[in-house]
């Protein structure tokens, strides 16, 4: 940050041009030199592409229907765009609810309309200071170095003791980003007890989540949304709780909740979407599936998986007699011609033309399914060994369900020869095989470095689950299955995103978390 503001650069995000007029003849008289001005979400964003300014002045609410303003800072994060060391300012109605945003996306100043300079410029100054004196902190968290910014919050604490708070603030978001969620309580905990700040009671509940400390948990984060904070973090953490606890009209009321309170933010439509898909309510999962493709197209926020969890939410409701075949199938092949024009990967074609399988094939077109199938099989074998691993549950699904009907055959023994040694892949093999052999100690060493080294692997993460169960129901003494470890891996099922999902898979999940609550302790 530059120890003065002459030959710094803001930029002004507001939708009315008497409001963005005023604005910059304030900004204007405090010396910034380079004003730029927006007048939409997406507008702001190519600007913080190419440009890391010293000022984001940016009002929340920007039209009806429009993204609201704090949502510029969580997709510029979520693009890791370096904006921990932008001064960011939230401008408010007098009348809207605290906004928190998430616990890394929040503002450093709000300020309510209208805005003066003899509000601003204070405000503005004192936290100039502060991060010109946290400089190193915030430029090692923008590169998402997070060891060597705690390394720095720890210097600097002995140095300005009156930023204890502001440092600790950091210090617990690179520890969840860590995922040393133990040195999270902490930090947290410590500043709760001093004085109610939100954002610590936030970061605790969440480091309480994240540890399976599910009742600890929902007392912060209920006391967080009952004070009329509004939190994308607090309500998804909040409803995922319920969800692993089984409770699925409270889990669903609560994403409902955060839905209606800020209507265009595409993390919380898929956290609903989520969980109303693994409680079978397939109608909002449609719903909310579609309001996520929607409102994160064209962001950092875009994802192929909210199509491929449109798409078979569709064929859930389909097969539950909720929809006609004919609304089903040109929902879904929009969705599927979107994502192949969106996403330019192989794997992406191989999926869609899986799924264009079951559109086909639920509606008894054997030949158009065929068709698909045989497309996905040859994209499949043209794949990174990698990626084949990773969706060979998908391809395998499709070809059980047609073996009568087609000589395709599964890949997997070429795929077993070809395996690279120590691999994720191979270690999740090897452990499957000592699993089945009973060798748990060892199923256990091989699963949990499978389960890190790839995360993102559905098959992992059920037979990691899998196996912390049988070692705990068989009380298997040379293993360990703390609350910690039981817990990480529930999370890491709760978060998958169903779009990544086979049906069988999806059924798999559905049975494991609620075994995997039941035993945390």
């Amino acid at each position: 940050m530059p120890k003065n503001v002459s030959s710094s650069s803001a930029l002004i995000v507001d939708s009315q041009l008497g409001e963005i007029s005023h604005h910059r003849e304030i900004v204007g008289a405090l010396s910034f030199d380079k004003i730029d001005v927006a007048s939409s979400v997406n507008m702001a964003l190519s600007y913080l592409r190419s440009v890391r300014y010293d000022l984001l002045l940016v009002s929340y609410d920007l039209g009806k229907g429009q993204k609201n303003g704090l949502q510029v800072i969580q997709e510029a994060l979520a693009e890791h765009l370096p904006l921990h060391r932008t001064v960011t300012v939230l401008l408010t109605n007098p009348d809207t609810s605290l906004l928190v945003g998430s616990l890394s996306a929040a503002p450093d100043i709000y300020l309510a309309k209208p805005l003066s300079r003899d509000r601003l410029a204070p405000r503005l100054e004192k936290i100039q200071r502060v991060k010109r004196a946290v400089y190193r902190v915030e430029e090692a968290m923008d590169k998402q170095e997070w060891n060597k910014a705690l390394i720095y919050c720890e210097k600097l604490a002995s140095f300005y003791p009156a930023l204890a708070s502001y440092l600790n603030r950091m210090s617990g978001i690179c520890f969840l980003a860590l995922q040393d969620y133990s040195q999270a309580e902490k930090v947290f905990e410590k500043a709760v007890s001093t004085r109610r700040q939100n954002w610590a009671k936030l970061g605790l509940g969440i480091a309480f989540f994240s540890q399976g400390k599910y009742q600890n948990s929902q007392q912060c984060l209920q006391d967080i949304i009952d004070h009329q904070i509004v939190s994308i973090d607090a309500y998804k953490c909040l409803a995922q709780s319920f969800q692993v606890a089984g409770q699925s009209g409270v889990a669903i009321t609560t994403m409902r909740k955060a839905v209606m309170m800020q209507p265009t933010v595409p993390q919380s439509h898929a956290a609903l979407g989520n969980i109303a898909a693994f409680f079978a309510e397939w109608a909002l999962a449609v719903e909310a599936f579609q309001s996520t493709m929607d409102f994160s197209r064209y962001t950092g926020l875009q994802s192929p998986e909210y199509y491929f969890a449109y798409v078979r939410a569709l064929l859930a409701r389909f097969a539950d007699g909720q929809i006609s075949a004919e609304e089903m199938e040109v929902k879904a092949l929009r969705a599927l011609e979107s994502v192949s024009n969106d996403f330019d990967a192989v794997s992406i074609e191989c999926r869609v033309h899986v799924l264009g399988f079951w559109l086909n094939w639920n509606q008894e077109k054997q030949s158009l399914a065929l068709a698909h199938l045989s497309q996905a099989h040859e994209i499949f074998l043209a794949m990174p060994l990698d990626d084949q691993w990773l969706w060979l549950d998908w391809l395998e699904e499709a070809l059980e369900c047609a073996a009568n009907a087609t000589q395709l055959t599964s890949p997997r023994e070429m795929m077993v020869k070809t395996r690279i040694k120590d691999s994720w892949v191979d270690l999740l093999l090897v452990g499957i095989h000592k699993l089945n052999s009973k060798d748990y100690s060892q199923a256990q060493v091989m699963l949990t470095e499978s389960f890190r080294l790839q995360p993102a692997s559905v098959a992992t993460a059920l037979a990691t689950a899998q196996l912390l169960i049988t070692i705990k129901v068989k009380n298997v003494q040379d293993c360990t299955s703390s609350n910690q470890q039981i817990a990480h891996v529930l999370n890491g099922l709760v978060a998958q995103e169903f779009g990544l999902l086979t049906q069988r898979q999806a059924q798999q999940k559905a049975k494991l978390i609620p075994r995997l609550y039941e035993l945390l302790e």
